[in-house]
C-alpha cells in the first residue's frame, strides 16, 4: 500500500482520466444529416464450388449465398459528409439554442490533470452543419505521392464509446454511447443518429433524467464535480435479457447497463431495463459503487458528495450480510479511497458464458478491471460475499469481484469481453492512453479459455499489478502487455491519419465473422471523432485482429473463382503499417514492404514469407530475420479514398503482440461469373449496358431461382426477393450490364433482374444422377440421368438437408457432386 503524498498526487495524475464533461463532452460531432437506409443483400446467382460449401444457406433462408461469385453486389450511391463540426475544444456544452459551448476537460475520467492544449473556443449551430463547416469537410484533400484524395464519407455518426448491440427480432444494429448518443444501422456501415444532441430530454433511453436516475444521482453523475453544469452517463451497454423478470411476471427484457460519475474515482454502476429496444427504460438499481471513503466525508477530489460508504449500498449488503464486513483494502491508511487496490466504477459490459450465464466487466485504470456474476432474472449482481482466490488463481474481491488484470492505474479501460463458441476462448479488449487526439489511446487484447480466468496475450503475459512500477508519469508500464490491435495509423488513401482509436466493442455474426466498432480521431487538429467498423479476421492460432480499412459490406470476398488471381498478384509493393506495442500520441510513419516471387520480405520487415492455401482462404506466415514470426491472412477490401479502390490487403500477429497491415491496389479481372468491383461512393458510375433493339418484346417466363432487382447501373435495389418458380413479364431479348446479362421487367424500365435466374446455365453431368424434391426425397424414381447429359440448371446451389443441389426445374433438384469433375 502507498498512502504517502507523493502517490497520492500520482495517483490524480497517473492514470489518464475520464474526466465528467457536464452536459456534453468532447463529443463535438453529431451528425445532423437526413440519412436513408440502404439494404445489403446478397446475390443468389452465379457458378459454385465444393471449397465454398460452408457459407451456402439453406432453400428456406432464400438461398442467399455468401460467395464472392454469388454476392456483394450492392445498391450504392453517393454519400456526402456529415461532419458536424469542425471544432477543436474541451467541454463543449451543447445548450438549449444548440450552440456548441467550449470548456470540456480534455481527457475521459482517467485520473489525469487537464491539458489547456486543446482549450479553444469555439461555436456551433444545428445551422452551420448545412453550411459553410460542413461544405469545407465534404472537400477536405490530402495530397500524397503527387495524389489528390477527396473525402466523400457514408452516413456517419459521432458515438463516443461505442457498444454494439443487434436487436434480435428485427436484426437492426444499435449503439449505444457515452452522454446518451445512440445511433442505428442496417448495414454496420451507413449509421442514423438517434438524438440531436447529447443530454436531450427526453432522450432515446430516458424521459426524464433528474427524476428516472434520482437515486443514482444522489452518489455520482448529476450537478457535481466535474459535472457541475449538467450530466455524466458514460459508457452503456446493451443486451436483450430473455430470462428477466418484471413484477407482472411476464419475461424478457432490454437491459441497458451504465456508469455515472462526478470524478476520476467518484462513479457508480446501475441499470435500466425497457420491453423496447427504443424504450423509455425505468432504472432498476445501483450495483456498485467507487469513490467511498470509511469514515471522512471527502476524498478530496471535485466531488462535493458526502463520500462515507454508509451512502452506498455496502452498509445495507453488510447489514444483511451479503458480504463480510468492510474490507481495509477498499481505503488507504487515512480512510480515503485506495485505487491503487479498488477499481473505479465505470465502462461496464455485460458478457454471456459458454453456458449462458451473465457477467458484467468493469472498470477504468486505478486498481484495474474487474468482473461480477449476474443473476439472469434480476439483472442484478451477485456478490461474492468474502475475498478469495479463485481457482485459476485471481483474486475475488468480496465486492468488487473477480480482478482480471491491471491496478496501479496501470489498467486501461474500457473492457470488453466476447466469447467464441469455434475457438473455445473468451477475448477481453481493453483500451490504453488518453481518449484525445494526441494522448495515445490505443485497443488492446488478451484471451482466456475461463471467463474468470487468467487473460494472457500473445506472448503469454499476464498483466496484474500489486505494486507501483514507476513514479515516471511519462512511462507507461502496461504497454508491454496486451496485443496492440490499433492505434494511431496513417495510410495514403486517408485524407486524415486515425488518431486515438478506441473504447471498442465487438460483434460476432451468424457466420462467426467478427467485427470491430469503436470510435476514432483524426489529425485535423480537431477532438471531432466518429464511429468506425471493422471486419476482424481470426488467425490460424485463434487471434481476431482487424483488417486495415473499415468494413463497408461491398467487399469482394476471395472464392474459388478468382484465387488463382489473387495469388498472382501477391506479390510486389505494400503500403505498411506496424501497429507496434507502444502507447504514443504520434501516427506511425507509413512505410513500404515488397514481396517477392521467391518469398523474401524487405522494406519494413525483412525475412520470409509464404502462403497456404485453407477453403479459398490465403494464409500469411512472415518469418523476420530476428525470428519472430507473424500469421495472418490476405483479403480483399476497397480503400477509403473518395473512388474505395479495390485493395488486396494483409493482417497478421506476430508472436510478439504486434498487428502488422500491408495493401496495395488490386486489380479486378472480370469474367462471366464475377462481376467487377465498383466504387461505393461514385453516384454516376459508368454502366456498360447495351441499348433494347428495336425487335424486342414482351413475353412471360418463370423465374427459376430467388433474385434480387437490380438498376440499370447493375447494382442491387432495396426491394423484396423475387421468388422462384413464379412467372413475370420480361422485355427480351436480354441485354448486358457491366459483362452480364439482364432482362428489363416489363413493368419498370429501371428494373432488372439475372438472365441466368431464368435462362439458367448447362452443366454436364460426370455422374449419374436422380432427382430431388425442396425436402431432399428422391422423385421420379424410374428416371436416372445418365452421366455426360447435358443439364440446365438456374443459380447458386441451395443447401436441403445440409446437401447442396442445383435447382433443374420446378421444385427439381440435383446434387451438386453430380456435376463435379474428378
Amino acid at each position: 500500500m502507498h498512502s504517502n503524498k507523493l502517490n497520492q498526487n500520482l495517483t490524480n495524475h497517473f492514470s489518464l482520466r475520464k474526466l465528467s464533461i457536464g452536459v456534453v463532452s468532447i463529443l463535438i460531432g453529431v451528425s445532423f444529416a437526413v440519412f436513408d437506409s440502404n439494404h445489403v443483400m446478397a446475390d443468389t446467382t452465379s457458378d459454385y464450388h465444393e471449397s465454398e460449401e460452408q457459407t451456402e444457406s439453406t432453400i428456406n433462408d432464400s438461398q442467399k449465398s455468401q460467395n464472392t461469385s454469388e454476392q456483394n453486389e450492392i445498391l450504392t450511391t453517393e454519400k456526402t459528409t456529415d461532419l458536424a463540426a469542425n471544432v477543436s475544444s474541451n467541454k463543449n456544452q451543447l445548450t438549449s439554442d444548440n450552440t456548441f459551448k467550449t470548456n470540456i476537460p480534455v481527457n475521459k475520467n482517467k485520473d489525469t490533470k487537464q491539458e489547456d492544449s486543446i482549450s479553444k473556443n469555439n461555436s456551433l449551430t444545428n445551422n452551420s452543419t448545412t453550411s459553410k463547416q460542413v461544405k469545407i469537410l465534404q472537400n477536405i484533400k490530402k495530397t500524397s505521392n503527387n495524389k489528390t484524395v477527396q473525402v466523400k464519407q457514408p452516413e456517419r455518426v459521432s458515438v463516443h464509446d461505442p457498444s454494439i448491440f443487434q436487436e434480435p427480432k428485427t436484426g437492426k444494429y444499435y449503439v449505444f454511447g457515452s452522454h446518451q448518443a445512440e445511433a442505428e444501422s442496417d448495414d454496420l456501415y451507413n449509421w442514423k443518429p438517434l438524438f440531436k444532441k447529447e443530454y436531450e430530454q427526453p432522450s432515446f433511453i430516458f424521459a426524464n433524467y433528474d427524476q428516472d436516475l434520482s437515486k443514482i444521482f444522489k452518489w455520482a453523475g448529476s450537478h457535481d464535480g466535474d459535472a457541475k453544469n449538467g450530466y455524466a452517463i458514460w459508457a452503456p451497454d446493451e443486451i436483450y435479457n430473455p430470462d428477466y423478470v418484471w413484477k407482472d411476471g411476464s419475461k424478457g427484457a432490454y437491459m441497458y447497463y451504465f456508469a455515472t460519475s462526478s470524478s476520476w474515482i467518484h462513479s457508480a454502476i446501475g441499470f435500466a431495463a425497457s420491453k423496447t429496444v427504443h424504450g423509455p427504460y425505468q432504472f432498476q438499481d445501483t450495483l456498485i459503487y467507487s469513490g467511498f471513503t470509511k469514515n471522512k466525508e471527502h476524498n478530496g477530489d471535485s466531488s462535493s458528495k458526502n463520500d462515507i460508504y454508509t451512502n452506498t449500498n455496502i452498509k445495507d449488503l453488510i447489514d444483511k450480510k451479503i458480504i463480510n464486513g468492510f474490507s481495509n483494502k477498499w481505503v488507504r491508511a487515512d480512510g480515503t479511497y485506495n485505487n491503487d487496490y479498488a477499481p473505479n466504477a465505470i465502462d461496464v459490459n455485460i458478457v454471456t458464458d459458454k453456458n449462458n450465464n451473465l457477467w458484467m466487466s468493469y472498470g477504468s485504470w486505478s486498481g484495474g478491471i474487474y468482473l461480477l456474476p449476474l443473476d439472469k432474472k434480476t439483472g442484478k449482481v451477485i456478490y461474492p460475499g468474502k475475498d478469495s482466490t479463485n481457482e485459476y488463481g485471481q483474486e475475488v474481491d468480496r465486492y468488487f469481484g473477480t480482478h482480471l488484470i491491471g491496478g496501479f492505474h496501470e489498467s486501461g479501460e474500457a473492457p470488453y469481453i466476447k466469447y467464441d463458441k469455434n475457438t473455445g476462448y473468451y477475448y477481453l479488449f481493453v483500451t490504453y492512453g488518453g481518449l484525445t487526439r494526441e494522448g495515445g489511446y490505443n485497443m488492446r487484447l488478451f484471451r482466456s479459455k475461463e471467463i474468470n480466468g487468467k487473460y494472457v496475450d500473445a506472448m503469454g503475459q499476464h498483466p496484474v499489478y500489486t505494486q507501483w512500477k514507476t513514479n515516471d508519469v511519462t512511462k507507461q508500464e502496461n504497454q508491454k502487455y496486451g496485443i496492440k490491435l490499433e492505434g494511431n495509423y496513417d495510410f495514403s488513401c486517408l485524407p486524415y491519419a486515425y488518431m486515438s482509436p478506441g473504447h471498442n466493442s465487438a460483434f460476432i455474426d451468424k457466420n462467426g465473422t467478427w467485427f470491430l466498432i469503436n470510435h476514432t480521431r483524426f489529425n485535423h487538429g480537431t477532438e471531432y471523432h466518429e464511429l468506425r467498423v471493422k471486419e476482424m479476421i481470426m488467425t490460424q492460432n485463434g487471434w481476431p485482429i482487424p483488417l486495415p480499412f473499415e468494413y463497408t459490406g461491398h467487399e469482394d470476398k476471395i472464392s474459388s473463382q478468382n484465387i488463382n488471381d489473387v495469388l498472382k498478384q501477391i506479390p510486389g509493393q505494400y503500403e505498411f503499417v506496424n501497429n507496434g506495442n507502444k502507447t504514443s500520441g504520434i501516427p506511425i510513419a507509413r512505410a513500404q514492404v515488397k514481396l517477392t516471387t521467391d518469398h523474401q520480405v524487405s522494406g519494413g520487415i525483412t525475412g520470409t514469407w509464404e502462403s497456404t492455401q485453407k477453403n479459398n482462404r490465403i494464409i500469411l506466415t512472415i518469418t523476420d530475420k530476428d525470428g519472430t514470426k507473424y500469421i495472418g491472412e490476405f483479403k480483399l477490401q476497397q480503400d477509403e479514398s473518395e473512388k474505395h479502390i479495390p485493395v488486396l490487403v494483409f493482417a497478421a500477429l506476430g508472436d510478439n503482440n504486434n498487428v502488422i497491415w500491408g495493401e496495395k491496389e488490386y486489380k479486378v479481372i472480370p469474367s462471366n461469373n464475377t462481376e467487377p468491383s465498383t466504387s461505393i461512393n461514385n453516384p454516376n458510375p459508368e454502366p456498360v449496358k447495351e441499348v433494347q433493339n428495336s425487335d424486342s418484346s414482351v413475353n412471360s417466363v418463370k423465374l427459376m431461382h430467388n433474385s434480387f432487382i437490380y438498376d440499370q447501373n447493375g447494382f442491387i435495389l432495396s426491394l423484396p426477393e423475387l421468388k422462384s418458380f413464379n412467372s413475370l413479364s420480361v422485355i427480351t431479348p436480354s441485354i448486358l450490364i457491366k459483362n452480364r446479362r439482364f432482362y428489363q421487367l416489363s413493368n419498370n424500365s429501371k428494373q432488372y433482374i439475372p438472365a441466368e435466374n431464368i435462362n439458367g446455365k448447362t452443366r454436364k453431368l460426370t455422374h449419374n444422377a436422380f432427382i430431388y424434391n425442396n425436402k431432399g426425397k428422391r422423385i421420379k424414381r424410374n428416371i436416372i440421368l445418365k452421366r455426360g447429359t447435358n443439364i440446365k440448371t438456374y443459380g447458386s446451389p441451395v443447401k436441403i438437408s445440409k446437401k447442396l443441389y442445383y435447382c433443374v426445374g420446378v421444385n427439381e433438384f440435383i446434387k451438386v457432386n453430380n456435376f463435379k469433375t474428378k
